[in-house]
């Protein structure tokens, strides 16, 4: 105090505040903010207020390793150095007994008698000022206090760094002469720092973490009072890696059949298999494995617009990847079927790849635009919840509207209403057998799938609750889903390209054709027998069986 000259007052505050959800400036309200004064249930009268204390005090220990005798000196020491008497007299300098004007801040309430101040020669207004600036912030809920925890000097530091290369930015600007709003930071610059900060302090953070059994959250909990154990069950850190285990498998069995299709792809088993429906397994399998991925992502791994980026990812990875699989599948028995029935009536009928594309691009176009409605009109933010009364957080991706809860259920109807129509079509090709034609595969895939879902969707919905009981089952239900299809696909070619090598080397010039005559009345009767002659049906089966093979090797070879 300067001969009454200085003066203290509170804090400037700020008519908006930062919405932590939004991360955006709101306006002060009643609720958010400090209101004072007659016009308290005023807008324009509350104020975001958060007086910075500074200096809050002095804190002293000693060694619990010391000798008794030591430790009780020291605490009486302590005590002697911080009673009301002997502190004040440090605190309050005596300008008029000629003491230095050295002191420290109040740290005791005794400490704002602003008449033990003025007794001491020093000025009363601004004395009063000075006291009742400090008892005001020491009052407000929102004061904020110095940093009292480990690697304080470390996080002051590199709040230094990151502010002093802000401000050099804008000596650079008054260098190149901006004036005005040119010379101000710009939000992205502003956020840029803190951005920065966070990440530097976020670092400092993880390396005390690493190397003390207590964290540092914990710590600054306590230093402010507030610490209440909290007690995550919920948390995916123990199941995430069984996870990641089998999206990992799903991901190599994907990419394995794919190349041992392709290394071969001249064999006339895979050619009759039609090596670009293999491919779209492998490919949608792959995409299926990859859903995993987001899904075992919370925000103990990655921030929390990170989470809620993966929690949209996966419903999309999830459903892309079932449709495009299950509709190569639908595609490929309704083939068979289509070619088996032009077999019965003795006639050729050519089936082109597009002519099959049409359950692919009708089943991908409903579940892409019922996820886009998804994400545009209620997508699914990462969220973690607080119970005071169980000290329990539990993390999860939800949605604040309905809409996600129409757009899953149709989505689901419309899966399930063509998995039916997929078992159907491969109930009537289930007597479809040869060394070429894969329907009792194709059935067990589709029979294999309606199972799953069957029994996965009630599951699922009994253990929505859970987090890692529901990360479990979703898990469980992509892998058994997408490792099924590759394994009723591929392996029995496997074998058969293995155990048939020598058939199949010398099958590989030979021309398979459908017949090109038209068979007369009399052929279409023999065909045909009555029930009354065995014999001529089990010939007529055989001449089906053979008229199916050639007509899918006639396909397999387009």
């Amino acid at each position: 105090f300067v001969s009454g000259l200085i003066g203290t007052a509170q804090t400037p505050g700020s008519p908006v505040y930062l919405d932590r959800l939004s991360q955006k400036l709101a306006q002060c309200t009643g609720a958010t903010c400090s209101c004072k004064g007659d016009d308290a249930g005023s807008t324009n009268a509350c104020l975001n207020v958060a007086p910075y204390t500074a200096f809050t005090g002095w804190s002293g220990a000693v060694s619990s390793f010391s000798s008794k005798y030591r430790q009780d000196d020291t605490t009486d020491f302590f005590a002697y150095a911080s009673s009301p008497e002997v502190s004040l007299f440090d605190t309050i300098p005596n300008i008029t007994g000629g003491a230095p004007f050295i002191s420290v801040d109040p740290f005791r309430v005794s400490h704002t008698n602003a008449q033990d101040w003025i007794d001491a020669g020093l000025p009363a207004d601004s004395v009063v000022s000075y006291l009742e600036t400090i008892k005001e912030q020491q009052s407000d809920p929102n004061a904020v206090i110095d940093i009292r925890i480990p690697q304080t000097p470390a996080f002051l530091d590199e709040l230094k760094v990151v502010m002093n290369e802000h401000i050099i930015k804008i000596n650079e600007k008054k260098l190149q002469r901006l004036t005005g709003d040119d010379l101000f930071s710009s939000e992205e610059e502003k956020w840029e720092v803190e951005r920065k900060l966070r990440a530097k302090w976020k670092a400092l953070i993880a390396s005390y973490d690493r190397e003390n059994s207590q964290n540092l959250l914990e710590i600054y909990q306590r230093s402010l009072g507030i610490y209440a154990p909290t007690y995550n069950n919920q948390d995916l850190s123990k199941i995430r890696p069984v996870g990641l285990t089998l999206s990992c498998i799903l991901l190599a069995t994907s990419l394995g059949f794919a190349c041992w299709t392709f290394r071969h792809r001249r064999n006339n088993i895979i050619k009759v298999s039609q090596p670009l429906f293999l491919y779209t397994f492998c490919f949608g399998c792959f995409v299926l494995g990859s859903s995993i991925i987001p899904l075992s992502i919370d925000d103990s791994t990655t921030s929390v617009s990170g989470a809620s980026k993966a929690c949209m990812a996966f419903p999309w990875l999830v459903s892309i990847g079932f449709t495009t699989t299950f509709a190569a599948l639908f595609s490929k028995i309704w083939r068979v079927v289509r070619v088996m029935k032009s077999s019965m009536a003795m006639r050729i009928v050519e089936v082109k790849y597009t002519d099959v594309l049409g359950p692919f691009v009708v089943l991908l176009t409903m579940n892409v635009v019922l996820l886009l409605v998804w994400t545009i009109l209620d997508p699914m933010k990462y969220e973690r919840t607080y119970s005071p009364q169980t000290l329990e957080s539990v993390g999860s991706c939800q949605s604040s509207g309905n809409v996600w809860k129409y757009c899953v259920s149709l989505i689901f109807v419309i899966n399930f209403i063509a998995i039916i129509a997929a078992n159907v079509l491969a109930y009537k090709g289930r007597n479809i057998g040869s060394d070429f034609v894969e329907s009792k595969w194709i059935m067990l895939c589709t029979a294999s799938i309606f199972q799953v879902m069957l029994i996965g969707a009630p599951l699922m919905a009994l253990v929505s609750e859970n987090v890692v009981a529901s990360y479990f089952v979703s898990a469980i239900l992509v892998f058994v889903i997408g490792e099924s299809i590759l394994l009723f696909i591929f392996l029995p070619k496997l074998y058969e390209i293995k155990t048939r090598t020598g058939s199949s080397k010398s099958s590989k010039n030979v021309k398979i054709s459908m017949p090109s005559v038209t068979p007369s009345t009399r052929e279409r009767k023999s065909a045909f027998p009555s029930s009354r002659d065995s014999v001529e049906q089990r010939e007529s089966g055989a001449q089906l069986k053979d008229s199916v093979v050639q007509g899918e090797a006639e396909l397999g070879g387009e």
